[in-house]
């Protein structure tokens, strides 16, 4: 692997998406003004004089990297570098350049830097267990205007000698009620309009769902009705349009929407039914938590034992 591809592997980690803020992220204010307090602010006004290693633990599908990503927007012109810790190493030629390189090319900026790092109990096994020495050694040679977020799922297998390299731990917790109503509105506000009792019982449905979890459902009932549409039997005409029915409905017609789509003009004679409530309330009812209440305990005990 060249120089020149190593270097360009490295601007790949720079992160471009910069449409939505920290403040666009439903839930988490704790840690969102965490990371107001110690990452945004600092930066923008040239302030970091210490070195800042964060550690960001929390279940699968809490929203970690999608909550530090956000950050790229509202640290500009600071640029954020992201990557998966298992691109740090490999047994192939070149890659130990490129873990040199990034880390090199991120403390090169006169402006600071961001580096997140992805899943880091990809590496937390013995089989690795050199590496962490090699990283500690790479990010005590940072400035201090590089911050560094590491995000784990299960921090209880990070290195003991790893650990002492954070100076603040934060944690993503699944969802609390407001956090699971607002989101529903925002993933329905294409869709549907439902008032704050709605949303209340939706949210009462979600209890003990992750972010992903409920992104998951929702996105799933938003389907059902062009699901139905393709599954029926019968139509019926309202306002110019076939739209599903049931064989009891008056004036309906035994077809499918294959049939009418071969129609003259079909997208204009075929219409899938409004989403309701019930679609939503049908997908999260058959939902189940992704995350186990054991598992909630270890990540309490892990911060009990280890907070900063």
């Amino acid at each position: 692997m060249s120089s020149v591809d190593v270097g360009c592997l490295v601007e790949d980690t720079i992160v471009t998406d910069v449409g939505r803020s920290i403040d666009d992220v439903c839930g988490m204010d704790e840690v969102k003004a965490a990371l107001k307090d110690h990452v945004i602010s600092p930066l923008k006004t040239g302030s970091l004089t210490c070195p800042l290693r964060i550690l960001l633990c929390g279940a699968p599908g809490t929203g970690k990297s999608y909550l530090v990503r956000s950050l790229a927007k509202d640290i500009l012109p600071v640029p954020m570098y992201a990557c998966h810790c298992c691109d740090l190493i490999s047994k192939w030629y070149g890659e130990v350049d490129f873990r040199r390189k990034l880390f090199q090319h991120a403390a090169s900026r006169e402006t600071g830097a961001v580096m997140l790092l992805d899943e880091l109990e990809t590496i937390c096994t013995p089989h690795y267990a050199n590496l962490f020495e090699v990283l500690i050694e790479e990010l005590v040679k940072l400035p201090p205007n590089v911050v560094v977020i590491i995000n784990s799922l299960r921090p209880w297998t990070i290195p003991a000698n790893f650990l002492p390299v954070f100076n603040k731990i934060l944690y993503t917790p699944v969802p609390d009620r407001e956090a699971r109503a607002n989101q529903i509105r925002s993933l329905l506000k294409d869709h549907l309009s439902p008032n704050d009792d709605d949303l209340g019982i939706l949210a009462d449905i979600a209890e003990g769902l992750t972010a992903a979890d409920i992104t998951c459902f929702i996105q799933e009932a938003v389907k059902k009705p062009v699901r139905d549409l393709m599954e029926a039997s019968f139509f019926v005409e309202k306002d110019g349009k076939m739209t599903p029915c049931d064989a009891d409905t008056e004036g309906c017609i035994k077809t499918t929407a294959f049939d009418l789509i071969d129609l003259p003009d079909a997208e204009d004679k075929v219409s899938c039914r409004p989403l309701s409530l019930s679609d939503i309330r049908e997908c999260l009812s058959r939902a189940r938590p992704s995350t186990s209440e054991e598992e909630i305990g270890q990540f309490e005990e892990f911060l009990r034992q280890n907070a900063r």
